[in-house]
């Protein structure tokens, strides 16, 4: 049943990012260059599930026990990865100052964007391309408005992104 929530989790995670964005999955198309590059760069891993979106080969799959989704460009090199996260993983600092600049608003989800510093490729999350350090990405919702705010490993916190 873990192994099954950890499965949907981590196929929402990769939904989310790529049908977001407004591009649509599929499972045709992805290089086999980028599956033998993760399977060099990800060992112990179990339920990789694959597809293609226009820009990336996107892999969810399990590690230790969590979810993941790994971006791979068109040169099968690895661009980053997510995963969900709690707000009580966020430096302290940036739970302090969500709580303040944002109280009135819910924490809807957390997702951690952990970049791959040896690839100048952008990534594009939540419908935006960045260059986006190791960070996270709190999703937080206040009556019809919706946004995304980024916390940096430091704790500082930006505006990302409005969600329409």
């Amino acid at each position: 049943m873990r192994t099954f929530i950890l499965t949907t989790a981590a196929v929402f995670l990769a939904i989310v990012t790529t049908e977001a964005k407004g591009h649509k999955p599929t499972d045709k198309g992805v290089s086999s260059f980028s599956k033998e590059q993760f399977a060099a760069d990800f060992d112990h891993t179990s339920n990789a599930v694959w597809r293609r979106t226009s820009l990336f080969d996107e892999v969810s799959f399990i590690e230790d026990g969590k979810s993941y989704t790994a971006f791979y460009d068109t040169h099968s090199q690895l661009v980053g990865t997510t995963s969900i996260a709690r707000f009580s993983d966020l430096p302290a600092n940036a739970q302090t100052r969500i709580r303040k600049d944002y109280k009135n608003y819910n924490v809807e989800s957390v997702v951690k964007y952990d970049d791959n510093e040896l690839n100048a490729t952008d990534i594009q999350l939540f419908g935006l391309q960045t260059d986006a350090a190791d960070s996270y990405f709190v999703e937080l919702k206040k009556d019809n408005r919706r946004l995304v705010v980024q916390v940096y490993t430091s704790g500082d916190v930006t505006f990302f992104h409005d969600i329409k």
